[in-house]
Parts: structure tokens; sequence; C-alpha cells
């Protein structure tokens, strides 16, 4: 695959670490994991040595929650890059969908409503391809707006009594 930027490289860094740090993690949760085995603990040990079988148990459980947290960590990440990739996948389709209404409104003529409705449905088209649910109602065309001139209405009086 390619590295076509900063961010590409970036991930595939934290790839690379990832792996690296895993591998690292699975030996040490096999070593310990065979050390939790032979813990046995006894009415006639020490204090001191209860609480060194402990800390093999707590250290083993430990590594664990490491090794869960960093794999989570990686999954998030990369949910994160998906859904950013996707809003602006999107985001790109609708701007250039506005672009073209404004080109067409400043020659003069209105957009028409097919071409509008035909590009709506491209940009769910798309959104469905990309995992995006667009739901109906929310490329509908659109009235004219108000007036930006129009007067304001009157603020509700607040009663203080």
């Amino acid at each position: 695959m390619a590295q076509n930027n900063e961010l590409d490289r970036a991930f595939s860094e934290f790839e690379k670490e990832f792996d690296t740090s895993r591998e690292m993690r699975r030996g040490a949760i096999e070593m310990l994991q065979k050390e939790v085995a032979k813990v046995q603990i006894s009415e006639y040990d020490k204090p001191m040595m209860i609480q060194a079988k402990m800390m093999i148990v707590k250290t083993f459980d430990d590594m664990l929650k490491s090794n869960e947290d960093i794999t989570l960590k990686k999954l998030k990440m990369k949910l994160a890059r998906k859904d950013s990739e996707t809003n602006g996948v999107v985001g790109t389709a609708i701007v250039n969908l506005l672009k073209e209404v404004r080109a067409d409104r400043e020659k003069g003529t209105e957009a028409k409503v097919s071409d509008l409705a035909q590009a709506a449905e491209d940009i769910t088209k798309r959104g469905e391809e990309l995992g995006i649910k667009i739901s109906d109602g929310e490329l509908e065309l659109c009235g004219d707006s108000p007036n930006s001139d129009a007067p304001r209405p009157e603020d509700e009086k607040e009663d203080d009594e």
C-alpha cells in the first residue's frame, strides 16, 4: 500500500510499534501464565511469601488488561480514521453539489428539480457504498430561503411576577 501522506506514515509506524509491543506482551503473558498456574497459597506461607505470590497474579492481570487496552486503542483509532475518511468523502460530495447549484443560479437559470433529484440520488448511492445511511428527506429540495432583510419577530416578554 502506498503511503501518500503523513497520516498514512503515522498509522504505518503505529502498526509496527503495536505489533512489536504485542509480541513482547504475548511472551510475558505466556511466562506469567505458567507461574500463575503454580501459585498455591498455603496456611504455612509467611506474609512476605503470600505477598510475592499475589504480586505474580496481579502482574499477570495487569498484563492482560494492558493487552486488551492497546488492542481497543488500535480499534478505536482505525474506526476514527474510517469515520473521518467517510465524512470527508460525503462532505466533498455535498460541497460539490452545492457549488453546482450555485453555478446554475449564477447563470440566471434555476437548477432543475430533476438534476437536483439525480444529484441527491448519486450522493445517497455513494453514501450507502461507504456504509452511510441517508434518511428520507435529508436531501429534499428546499424552497427559497426567507429574505435576510425580513423583520425579526419580537422576543416574548418574560413575566417577572
